[in-house]
């Protein structure tokens, strides 16, 4: 999972250094950074094992579960963030980190349509469409966008350390591209078939 600015996720927290971050931000002020692991079958990832571009997150989570073993956390994200230098390992990792966000920079309006217009005329179109209705004003479209696009992580993770919202949103164009004539080539397969 790639964790973007403005989206709002359920994760499943088990492992031991994942549960003693969490019990340090909920402790705290309830924001911890999510990092995307680069190979998700290292168990206890380390520093390297991790993308240096990640979110600051506020965290909620629900009580423990059963021995303590599995969390289950609504985490808000709220901005991009680079990692500047670890400092602990244990518990838990910590990290000082730089903030990404600054002002959103100006998308030609017509590459903010286009992008529009493409993620709605892919896959899930209603559900797509109900979502840009529901977004406020303030939200970083290309996240929310990246966030819900079918992209390997890598794929994922560039969007998300790319400085430029015009970049970003130009990033997306073929991605989009690809989805829509994905989801009219499916449609076509279905109504010969029907």
């Amino acid at each position: 999972l790639v964790m973007f600015p403005g989206v709002v996720t359920p994760l499943r927290v088990g492992r031991p250094r994942s549960l003693a971050a969490l019990e340090r931000a909920t402790g705290g002020d309830g924001r911890l950074v999510l990092l995307t692991q680069r190979h998700a079958e290292v168990e206890d990832p380390g520093p390297e094992d991790l993308y240096d571009v990640g979110v600051i997150s506020e965290v909620r989570a629900s009580p423990e579960g059963e021995g303590g073993a599995v969390r289950v956390v609504i985490a808000i994200g709220l901005e991009r963030c680079r990692i500047r230098e670890w400092t602990a390992r244990d518990p838990c990792l910590e990290a000082r980190v730089e903030r990404l966000s600054g002002p959103p920079g100006d998308v030609p309006p017509d590459l903010l349509r286009q992008v529009k217009r493409l993620f709605t005329s892919g896959p899930h179109r209603q559900e797509r469409h109900l979502l840009l209705d529901l977004l406020p004003e303030s939200a970083e479209l290309d996240a929310v966008i990246a966030f819900h696009v079918d992209l390997p992580v890598d794929g994922k993770q560039a969007l998300l350390a790319e400085p430029s919202a015009e970049n970003r949103y130009r990033m997306l164009v073929p991605v989009l591209e690809a989805e829509s004539r994905i989801a009219r080539e499916g449609e076509r397969i279905w109504n010969r078939s029907v």
